[in-house]
């Protein structure tokens, strides 16, 4: 019986939620690329699409053009129309949607006017001059379908991470469609990691020895850009199906092409992996959290093996760790944001002991890697900046929306800020000062 019920659960999954092909084999959307730049995307495994679009940052009028191959195995028939672009605010269950870009803000680590910006649903957007013009970037990203026409989407962007020896290497954490399973008799999710070797589209997705496709996080090696480390998010069953979704740490040695599973949570229990920090080859910190119950917050851990075995750091004790940061040049230096109460802590000896400050704090912290004293972190709607490791700090942004994601780069004068409504800041004075550089949801709502 429940067999039968699991069956006509998942056919009436199947007429209400589609996904369309991806030239890789998996499933893919319509795409874009937009200059502000956009394009539309390619599948193959049952829909190709494809559509560029090109304006400014400020877009007034745009050129189009579009097609779309539909193809079987039993007749060639071919037809051409266009599934719609993805406009108006995110949407979705439980109230969580709101226009994030999560932890994906993302630079290269060799020209700070190379940017990427992940979205919740919306796809990518690139810029490679500073800011100045952008692109819009989708070819090969899963689409989800839905009877719904404002619940259809591309997966959720969490984090993206770039080669430092190659800046066309790109590689993409994604969540969406819930954490379910990556393969089996019941829907999947559209997350999973993508790569580019082009800067740019197409997007392949990668899963392969993934037990669920939320992936949060996403981090590569200092020594090796082929070792590539994740975090996955455990949770409820998707769909309503009873099949707990499994979280841990997950590692690669062929740059995304096979993943296996480094850490394992304890079984049914919630948790997520929002931050992966490698130093060496051997030497990476990672932290567990569970936002429903701070009590089974699995903490900051550590491996000095390259993930072989871990262990807990010290501290903070009894602590539901939200964000962290170590510094990239003195991997002793910690800064951790306690979730309940809203406070900073720092250990200057890797963990062992902590200090902690009184500065209220909501969102991320980032530490920069030319001055382990200068700090930026937020508290909601303010940015603020210590340049003496916490003693003393002072707001230097209040933008219009949440503060989602801090990016320091190569130039110590150049520092990115990105906010909920896909709004990103920029500093050219060290993070002194602010100005907004794009609204990339006003341009999106325009095409």
């Amino acid at each position: 019986m429940r067999a039968l019920k699991t069956s006509i659960l998942i056919l009436v999954l199947s007429l209400l939620v589609y996904q369309v092909g991806c030239s890789s084999g998996s499933g893919s959307a319509p795409e874009t690329t937009t200059t502000i730049t956009a394009t539309t995307e390619a599948s193959s495994t049952t829909t190709t699409q494809g559509a560029s679009t090109t304006s400014t940052a400020s877009p007034s009028e745009t050129s189009t053009t579009s097609t779309e191959t539909t193809t079987t195995t039993t007749t060639s028939t071919t037809t051409t129309s266009l599934l719609p672009l993805i406009k108006g605010p995110a949407l979705g269950f439980g109230g969580n949607d709101a226009d994030q870009i999560f932890r994906s803000l993302t630079v290269s680590p060799s020209n700070p006017n190379i940017i990427y910006v992940g979205t919740e649903g919306n796809g990518i957007f690139k810029s490679s001059d500073g800011g100045v013009t952008w692109n819009w970037l989708r070819q090969g990203l899963l689409y989800t379908h839905n009877a719904v026409a404002t619940l259809e989407s591309y997966p959720e962007i969490w984090e993206m991470v770039i080669n430092p020896s190659n800046e066309n290497h790109l590689h993409i954490a994604t969540v969406g469609g819930g954490p379910g399973p990556v393969t089996g008799n019941y829907p999947s999710a559209t997350g999973g990691v993508y790569y580019t070797l082009s800067g740019g589209e197409p997007f392949t997705r990668e899963v392969n020895g993934l037990s669920n496709a939320a992936v949060n996080s996403l981090a590569m090696d200092t020594d090796n850009s082929a070792t590539l480390y994740l975090g996955l998010n455990g949770d409820l069953p998707t769909f309503g199906l009873e099949q707990f979704a499994e979280a841990g740490v997950f590692k690669s040695l062929d740059a995304g092409a096979n993943w296996a599973q480094i850490y394992t949570t304890p079984v049914n229990r919630v948790q997520s992996f929002w931050k992966i920090v490698p130093f060496t080859a051997t030497t990476l910190i990672t932290c567990g959290l569970n936002l429903q119950n701070s009590l089974e917050a699995i903490g900051l851990l550590k491996s000095t093996d390259g993930g072989q075995n871990w262990a807990s750091l010290t501290g903070p004790a009894g602590v539901n760790i939200t964000f962290f940061d170590v510094a990239p040049q003195d991997q002793n230096f910690i800064c951790a944001l306690e979730r309940d109460k809203g406070k900073i802590y720092k250990s200057t000896d890797g963990g062992n002991n902590w200090e902690m400050f009184n500065n209220s704090a909501s969102g991320p912290i980032k530490i920069s890697p030319h001055n382990k004293q200068n700090i930026l972190f937020s508290n909601f709607y303010t940015l603020f900046k210590s340049s003496d490791g916490l003693q003393n700090s002072l707001a230097v942004l209040t933008p219009e929306g949440v503060v989602d994601d801090i990016e320091f780069t190569s130039d110590p004068n150049i520092i990115y800020v990105g906010c909920r409504g896909y709004r990103i800041y920029k500093s050219t004075n060290g993070g002194e000062s602010f100005t907004l550089m794009v609204n990339l949801r006003q341009y999106i709502d325009s095409q």
